[in-house]
């Protein structure tokens, strides 16, 4: 789980700071995003985790961590945006 929130914090990050700030093109972006940080994060892991609760009747503790998952995953893909957004408009300021 920590692996993919690291991964959601950085695709954030970078779609800030190469789209919206640097105005990249957003084919390249999501070339380089999600080649890198695809293979970073390991959400077919993730996947296979909630199956085997499934298999093991545990019901609650797999929708739990769907949820748990999903939701942190949001929350880290909007901090690193914001990380970003914060670095890019210092960088503006100081010059």
């Amino acid at each position: 789980m920590i692996i993919n929130m690291i991964g959601c914090f950085l695709l954030g990050f970078m779609y800030y700071f190469f789209v919206e700030a640097k105005k990249t093109i957003n084919q390249l972006v999501a070339v380089v995003s999600t080649g890198f940080v695809g293979s970073f994060t390991t959400f077919s892991t993730f996947e296979l985790e909630i199956f085997k609760m499934f298999q093991l009747d545990q019901y609650l503790k797999a929708i739990s961590y769907f949820f748990v998952t999903m939701l942190s995953g949001l929350l880290f893909v909007f901090l690193g945006y914001c990380l970003s957004k914060l670095i890019i408009i210092k960088r503006k300021e100081n010059k």
